[in-house]
């Protein structure tokens, strides 16, 4: 870190975090692991990735991408994360122009097992679309739909999610300008029913070898997991018998083709239980 001539990086430590947790947690991960006498971890590999892509993906996306405003988002994240042994930071915040589009609020409500939202704007300008984001914990959102923006100078819209997380979700809008740049709306948390499944993220995500999914039941359960392609052709299916608790299912992906798939989690009556996009790279 010391060494590299740049004007703008980051060094950071996650309190409790290992090397398998970033890496493919397979055998031999854990043996070299075992063998170093650094095998033992404080925080699971979930809470682990989420508090790394949380300070990641914002860090690439202004480093990489030019996206000001995810520059100062990063910058934010860094000067108020919790959960971190030491850090190190160069960057400043950048000075960007503003956006077309304000955001007036964000809401939602849960009913008949269904999140229902909508939110306001003014003044679109050059927005070309709106992302909805739903994220489990708070921290790693992912993208669940879109609406075309209508560039009026007041607009309202509304989604629906058909697949909450149980117990809780958090919601957040992404506007989509012409020129790349985007601004998200503020957070919301709706409270949903706990159901007798529910699943932790795929990780890793992307993935080029192998995939692994957290299930937590509260009773016996038999699940079917499928993999659809781009074209929406079934490419891969099997069985999943988990037991009482929580258990970690771990599948290969070698044999497929680089792409964009979808996950489709089934009970046994067929009802999708969750579905999760993954990159196969």
């Amino acid at each position: 870190y010391n060494n590299i001539p740049a004007s703008c990086k980051t060094y950071i430590n996650i309190t409790g975090g290992t090397h398998c947790q970033i890496a493919n947690n397979n055998a031999t991960c854990t043996f070299g692991q075992l063998t170093s006498g650094c095998n033992s971890s404080t925080i699971t590999v979930d809470i682990f990735l989420n508090t790394f892509l949380y300070l990641l993906l914002p860090f690439l996306d202004y480093q990489l991408k030019g996206n000001c405003y995810r520059g100062i988002t990063f910058i934010d994240r860094y000067n108020n994360i919790t959960g971190i042994t030491s850090k190190q930071n160069t960057c400043v915040p950048p000075v960007c122009s503003p956006l077309a589009v304000n955001f007036i609020n964000l809401s939602g409500r849960y009913s008949n097992g269904k999140v229902y939202l909508q939110w306001d704007t003014e003044q679109e300008g050059n927005v070309a679309e709106y992302a909805i984001e739903k994220s489990e914990g708070g921290i790693s959102f992912t993208e669940v739909g879109r609406k075309t923006a209508s560039g009026n100078s007041q607009s309202h819209y509304e989604a629906e999610d058909p697949l909450p997380f149980p117990l809780s979700s958090y919601y957040r809008i992404k506007a989509l300008n012409t020129d790349g740049s985007f601004k998200y709306s503020n957070i919301i948390n709706i409270t949903t029913p706990q159901s007798a499944v529910y699943f932790s993220g795929v990780f890793p995500n992307p993935v080029r070898n192998a995939a692994g999914i957290t299930i937590h039941t509260i009773s016996d359960a038999d699940i079917t997991l499928q993999m659809i392609s781009a074209t929406g052709s079934l490419v891969y299916q099997e069985m999943i018998r988990a037991g009482r608790g929580s258990v970690t299912h771990n599948f290969s992906v070698r044999k497929f083709s680089a792409g964009t798939y979808t996950l489709v989690f089934r009970n046994k009556e067929g009802e999708i239980l969750r579905k999760e996009r993954i990159l196969i790279q």
